[in-house]
């Protein structure tokens, strides 16, 4: 997937011009926003072939899941809540919220996670939500990376390398689903978060991105927002548009049920753009990789859609009394994960902990109110070298192609140390992030880019 001959160009950068590849990484860090992350540099440069293959099925397995609820389930919603086991109140709003404009809004924004390995990259899950992680890395990514002299170094060789114009593409996809104002003011954006204690860390860089689009752009939690009739305020000021910068488990700790409805009854009324109401959680939910990976439902599919699904996603199952002996049997070829979670949290990689500890969270995820599925282990992971000098490190890498609406809004980049074990690719423990590039004269998908 990465393109060799580019990537050796940072070898050769080092020994052309003396550079010392630690003042270098160091001094792009700084140039970052957000410092409290850490960010991989040199950027991985991608096979433009290669990628552009991925590109292109990305695109056909988001239209796969945005196809589920029809294809199987004929539209019954509720079928498709049994089979997430998502009942009670959480259940009922899920339910209340399939209109058609907030189901074509819970797919609005979406990244799937493949790990590199040495079969290729492989999907270990889908993130549909509206706070993309990557989204506010790219732009100044782009920029940094621009400033950098190893930038400089390429352009000289005449090197230009390419990722999309994500601000424009994000632009374009929220314009889709807010309605124009009337009058003449900028209309009012208010990105919310879940948990007042949450200040969210891509503030600055979302706040410039949504004021190019043209809005006047507040933020805050969710619960601050004034709600009547008429519509939604904070501190007297009229929000014409809400941005939910939270995912469906950060919602269900910290925002009552009830405030979501009020909010989707009013974006039916045409009072406030409500984007996005937390029916993604239904297309986010991993329990879906179950439908995609299982032969049992393979008549839901054509061969060519069986085939691509086979390519890139491990077979997967809900852990349930039925599954359990399963799981129990198959500690070492399986990783647990909680269905409904981001960030890593909850993530068990079995051949890498004890039988008891396996033994303990398969009882305690069959007992949780949480439904947890167990994914096959993929095949070896690929190492990526990184040579600094005269030393090598080698890293494990994934790629999260963000694609808004139905347009590939660039990649982001997670990496971390080769230590013999199987890492979980996030930022919240530990690993490098970034976006990546191609070489510019090959055109992508998106036909939008930025030059570095």
């Amino acid at each position: 997937m990465l393109d060799q001959t580019c990537n050796a160009l940072w070898t050769d950068f080092q020994i052309q011009t003396g550079a010392d590849p630690h003042l270098e990484r160091v001094t792009f860090r700084r140039w970052m926003c957000r410092r409290s992350f850490t960010h991989l540099f040199p950027p991985p440069i991608l096979d433009p072939i290669q990628f552009e293959s991925l590109e292109r099925d990305t695109l056909q397995i988001l239209k796969i899941i945005r196809s589920i609820p029809e294809r199987f389930y004929g539209g019954d919603i509720q079928r498709w809540l049994d089979f997430l086991l998502i009942r009670g109140d959480e259940a009922a709003l899920l339910l209340r919220l399939q209109t058609p404009r907030f189901q074509m809004m819970a797919t609005q924004f979406v990244r799937p996670d493949f790990i590199l390995t040495v079969d290729g990259p492989k999907l270990v899950e889908m993130n549909v939500s509206t706070p993309i992680g990557g989204m506010h890395t790219s732009g100044p990514y782009q920029e940094a990376f621009a400033r950098s002299e190893y930038s400089k170094y390429l352009a000289r060789l005449g090197i230009k390398l390419e990722s999309p114009d994500l601000a424009a593409i994000w632009t374009k996809a929220f314009q889709d689903v807010a309605r124009k104002c009337a009058g003449n003011r900028a209309p009012v954006l208010f990105a919310a978060t879940a948990n007042p204690t949450d200040r969210f860390t891509g503030r600055q860089t979302f706040m410039n991105m949504a004021s190019n689009a043209g809005f006047a752009v507040l933020s805050g939690p969710f619960r601050e927002l004034e709600i009547d009739d008429s519509g939604v305020s904070i501190e007297g000021e009229r929000i014409d548009a809400i941005f939910t910068m939270f995912t469906w488990s950060e919602l269900r700790r910290h925002v009552p049920l009830n405030l979501v409805s009020q909010l989707a009854e009013l974006d039916e009324k045409g009072l406030v753009d409500f984007i996005a109401p937390p029916g993604s959680a239904l297309f986010d939910n991993k329990a879906n990789l179950e439908l995609l990976s299982s032969n049992i439902y393979d008549s839901n599919f054509t061969s060519d859609e069986r085939g691509l699904l086979d390519k890139y996603i491990p077979r997967t199952f809900r852990l349930d009394v039925g599954s359990r002996s399963r799981a129990l049997a198959s500690q070492d070829a399986l990783v647990l994960k909680p269905t409904s979670e981001c960030a890593g949290r909850g993530v068990i990689v079995g051949r890498h902990c004890n039988r008891d500890t396996w033994l303990n969270a398969i009882e305690a995820a069959s007992q949780s109110k949480q439904l947890h599925v167990c994914q096959e282990t993929i095949p070896p992971l690929l190492p990526i070298t990184v040579t600094d000098g005269a030393q090598s490190n080698a890293y494990f890498m994934s790629l999260g192609p963000m694609v808004f609406g139905s347009r590939h809004a660039g990649t982001y980049v997670r990496q971390a140390p080769d230590r013999g074990i199987i890492p979980i690719l996030n930022q919240s423990v530990g690993a490098e992030a970034g976006i990546a590039f191609v070489k510019a004269d090959t055109p992508s998908l998106s036909h939008q880019s930025h030059q570095s």
